[in-house]
């Protein structure tokens, strides 16, 4: 059985939908709005019985089972806005099932390549999972040391690939970094592809794999130590195969989930117009005629909606 926390502000309403969500996680379907409130799951089973409908995107649809009942690591790679974080907190939800309260000795990291990235993350989780006791902290460069004693006792850690770095160098002596149990990886290949942090990943993702080894070897009963488990996302990843075999939990690579751009949530029309350059002109030239042309086809194509012009 599942319990659910009920949070200080609630209704005689919420209470009863509580009562009614005590849930056995194996046979039953969650309900939505429900689980946003009491717990870490933001998109619902429904009980097709009674005649529920689910909107799920493609990316949700297609893979939520595996990657909430089952330990593979996943590489994703769906267009922004399909959903990805939700496959994100499918897992933690995951980890949580199979872990049993009160959650001491789990870490959660989440690894972006900005800190905006991690600073939006930590705003939205916090408020998700900080009702059913959940602590969500925040480690980047502008972290003071206050912060770096409180991120001790956090469940979720939101950070930045040089920051983990930093962190994980000395392992063996930071009881931390080994209850690291999820370790979810955001735009990655904004990270691989950079000459730098690219080596940087890299060194942090094998230094997690590392630790998971030793500690298995090092452990009396390895069959219940819980794995580490591996989340990556991108909205573009031309090699996700590549990376889904680095991902590899030893015995089989990770689940490479790809979704097209016709599975996109808001539709892109794409419109490619010619303009000729004449043989004596140059590049330099070229470019400054057609700076003079942007004006009519922002006016012809946008709709007068903002434009962004790159």
């Amino acid at each position: 059985m599942v319990m659910m926390k009920v949070p200080a502000q609630h209704s005689k309403k919420d209470e009863e939908e509580f009562r009614i969500c005590t849930i056995n996680v194996n046979n039953i379907w969650y309900l939505q709005d429900i689980l946003h409130n009491f717990f870490l799951i933001t998109f619902m089973k429904i009980n097709l019985a009674c005649g529920h409908t689910l909107p799920l995107f493609c990316i949700q649809y297609s893979h939520w089972i595996e990657i909430l009942y089952t330990d593979r690591n996943f590489v994703i790679c769906a267009p922004t806005g399909s959903g990805k974080t939700v496959m994100f907190e499918l897992a933690i939800t995951r980890l949580l099932m199979e872990v049993p309260m009160p959650w001491l000795n789990i870490k959660i990291v989440y690894m972006a390549p900005i800190k905006a990235l991690c600073s939006q993350r930590f705003d939205d989780w916090k408020d998700k999972f900080g009702p059913v006791g959940l602590s969500c902290k925040e480690l980047t460069g502008d972290t003071v040391m206050d912060d770096l004693f409180e991120i001790q006792h956090a469940h979720i850690i939101t950070t930045t690939p040089e920051k983990w770095d930093s962190m994980t160098r000395k392992w063996r002596d930071n009881s931390l970094v080994q209850l690291v149990r999820l370790f979810l990886i955001d735009e990655v290949v904004h990270v691989v592809k950079d000459e730098s942090r690219g080596a940087t990943l890299e060194v942090v993702v094998s230094r997690m794999k590392t630790i998971q080894s030793s500690l298995s070897r090092i452990s009396e009963n390895p069959d219940t130590l819980t794995p580490m488990r591996f989340v990556a996302v991108s909205a573009t990843i031309p090699n996700a195969e590549d990376i889904a075999e680095w991902l590899s939990d030893g015995m089989r690579p990770a689940v490479c989930l790809k979704i097209d751009e016709s599975h996109r949530p808001v539709k892109l029309r794409k419109i490619v117009l010619g303009f000729p350059c004449s043989s004596n002109q140059t590049e330099f030239k070229f470019d400054l005629t057609l700076n003079y042309k942007i004006a009519s086809v922002i006016q012809t194509y946008s709709e007068q909606k903002p434009t962004l012009v790159v």
